[in-house]
């Protein structure tokens, strides 16, 4: 990322971006469509997605989605912000014009009108990201807690909903309009937030006024419903844990599965720190690492603390020390293996064969006549 950028704004952006790749989002490898309002929240989303993308760290450049309800003049006003603030950046943006009618519940027809709208727009493989942040999922939590005795209900807003994803559930509405800013953003504010008949600023102007008494609410909220979502296998650090399969051999460790998230498997630190013979060391900057390059397809080595070394080729991936000579085998199945001791081209698949047999030991995995070996590396 961009370092020329303010102080705050470029740990911000970061915060983010690692929040995502430790909770298996996978906004960097997908296409993204973001719903703009032209509220603080979602332009700030915006602008971090942005620059994000602008520093290589999303392989697509996002799209915006702007609903216009046509409930306010002020309704025209954010359309042609939205309209100028995409353009400014090159964003592809789509508008929708909602009609309603008369309607007693207008903010819950609203909602979903816009999550189909949603869900109808996005393309094949794109991701629906949202700017619902700490303080919405505290307030959702109160709503539901008041209306349903469900435990699942009052966890809050979801971080993953299908293909919706939220960036955002690692920061709070304060630290959002300080990123706003800090980045010297423009942004419209809801005159509809004001008024009390909707049943979220009836919980905001009457409820949420806990800060000065209560100045770690958020906090602790965050950390009861993580547990909580744990408890009810509900957590997305669980569930990826439960993706991989980790198999210890004398010389490291096999590992299969999905591997997205790895660096955050309880299951895979607990094996790195049993071949590393320190515990010290950048580790979370080196596990941060080991994802990116799993998200960039990237083979490796990738190195850590104690003379630990991670290869990923795909299909498998090792983990490992105290190798003397690893060979690395250029070619279409199964991307990157290491062997033992060297090989010659002429040899390498009957070496292949029984590497997979000796190590998987599932009888899984055989190389075909027709794979081709286009050159050989040797990694000391």
């Amino acid at each position: 990322m961009n370092k020329k950028l303010n102080h705050y704004v470029y740990d911000f952006n970061k915060h983010v971006l690692d929040f995502c790749l430790e909770s298996g989002l996978k906004i960097q490898e997908r296409p993204l469509l973001i719903s703009l309002s032209g509220g603080v929240d979602s332009v700030a989303l915006t602008e971090v997605l942005f620059q994000l993308y602008k520093a290589g760290e999303l392989k697509y450049k996002p799209r915006c989605l702007h609903f216009n309800h046509g409930t306010r003049k002020q309704c025209i006003a954010e359309e042609e912000f939205v309209r100028s603030f995409t353009a400014k950046r090159s964003l592809e943006l789509k508008v929708i014009h909602l009609n309603f009618d008369s309607t007693r519940n207008f903010e819950n027809t609203a909602r979903k009108l816009r999550y189909k709208y949603l869900k109808d727009s996005a393309k094949e493989n794109e991701l629906i990201v949202l700017g619902h942040h700490i303080d919405d999922s505290f307030e959702w939590h109160l709503m539901q807690k008041l209306k349903s005795s469900q435990l699942t209900s009052s966890l809050g807003i979801p971080l993953v909903n299908g293909r919706i994803r939220r960036p955002f559930m690692c920061v709070t509405k304060e630290q959002i309009y300080k990123y706003a800013k800090a980045s010297k953003l423009k942004w419209f504010e809801d005159q509809s937030n004001d008024s009390l008949k909707f049943e979220r600023n009836y919980i905001r102007k009457h409820i949420i006024n806990l800060k000065e008494k209560y100045p770690k609410y958020l906090k602790h909220y965050v950390h009861q419903a993580n547990e909580l979502a744990q408890t009810l296998s509900l957590n997305v650090k669980k569930k990826n844990e439960n993706q991989i399969t980790i198999i210890e051999r004398n010389w490291g460790f096999v590992i299969k599965g999905d591997l997205c998230g790895l660096g955050q498997s309880k299951n895979f630190l607990k094996a790195l720190y049993q071949l590393s013979n320190k515990n010290r060391g950048k580790v979370k900057a080196q596990l941060l690492k080991l994802d990116k390059a799993i998200l960039n397809n990237k083979t490796g080595p990738i190195s850590f603390s104690g003379g630990v070394h991670f290869l990923n080729f795909g299909q498998v991936s090792l983990l490992y020390r105290n190798i003397d000579k690893v060979m690395l085998l250029d070619l279409q199945i199964p991307g990157a293996v290491p062997f033992l001791k060297k090989s010659s081209k002429k040899n390498s698949r009957r070496l292949l064969n029984k590497f997979f047999r000796d190590y998987l030991s599932d009888g899984n995995y055989e190389v075909s006549n027709q794979t081709s070996f286009s050159h050989t590396v040797f990694w000391l």
